[in-house]
């Protein structure tokens, strides 16, 4: 039985002949955009990109330790490494500017 429009906008997988609407095309393209896709979805699929509309950050969901979490993206413009890791202070990743 095909998935309802519901269910593909909470995560869910196709199974084939669900109609797909402007309103699914778009929610899916623009990675699941909404305030704490990553709590507020319910049928979350490893390696969904998600896309936080209060705070701008990317997600990505993927299994740590053997539980499925949602990892921040690293979105960021030259970025602060030192002995390869990432370098950040007070909650932000460090970045210098390109001179």
């Amino acid at each position: 039985m095909a998935k309802i429009l519901a269910d593909l906008l909470e995560g869910e997988d196709m199974e084939g002949g669900e109609g797909f609407c402007d309103t699914i095309y778009n929610n899916l393209k623009n990675h699941h955009r909404s305030a704490g896709p990553c709590a507020t979805l319910t049928l979350l699929k490893l390696g969904m990109l998600l896309s936080d509309s209060a705070d701008n950050r990317l997600k990505h969901r993927v299994i740590v330790a053997a539980v499925e979490k949602c990892h921040e993206v690293l979105q960021a413009e030259n970025v602060v490494c030192v002995d390869n890791v990432v370098v950040c202070a007070d909650n932000e990743v460090v970045t210098a500017a390109i001179t």
